[in-house]
């Protein structure tokens, strides 16, 4: 588990109980965790003091008695900041609208085919929100070349049925 301690006054962290020991904190020092309302003592969280003593008995140089401190104002926990990740399956390619786009309006079928063609290579590799983006572009440019290229053959065919 992952402690936040107030440090002069300042939340640090996140640390170990055994980075906590190496500070030098004391069971008067204040710490939070994950699951905390509020912030307590170092005294009242077991592995911290087991931490704390195991550090102490391992450095035989006296310890310098605590310097007192002024009084520390109440600070709010913040919640450390945790990754999500949200993409889970892998993305459609999109490979059929780039190609019927390419088919009917190769300028824009191009760069769709392209960005279908990433996509599976960039989760292969782990870059997750990358291939999303390049779904999505590829969905996007495929459509755009499908409606483009449907109006072009119909004023096409408009045009011949006039002449």
């Amino acid at each position: 588990m992952n402690y936040h301690v107030v440090i002069e006054g300042q939340a640090v962290g996140p640390y170990t109980p055994q980075q906590l020991a190496a500070l030098g904190i004391n069971g008067e020092t204040l710490i939070w965790y994950q699951g905390l309302e509020n912030w307590v003592p170092a005294a009242s969280v077991p592995e911290v003091m087991a931490a704390i003593s195991a550090a102490q008995n391992y450095n035989p140089e006296p310890q310098q008695p605590a310097v007192p401190q002024a009084p520390v104002q109440p600070v709010q926990p913040q919640q450390p900041q945790q990754q999500h990740n949200f993409i889970e399956t892998r993305p459609a390619s999109n490979l059929v609208l780039a190609i019927i786009g390419l088919v009917l309006f190769f300028p824009l079928g191009i760069p769709a085919l392209i960005k279908a063609i990433r996509v599976n290579t960039l989760w292969a590799q782990g870059q997750h929100e990358e291939a999303l983006v390049q779904a999505n572009s590829a969905r996007k440019f495929g459509l755009l070349a499908i409606i483009i290229g449907a109006v072009l053959m119909t004023l096409n065919i408009f045009i011949i049925a006039i002449a």
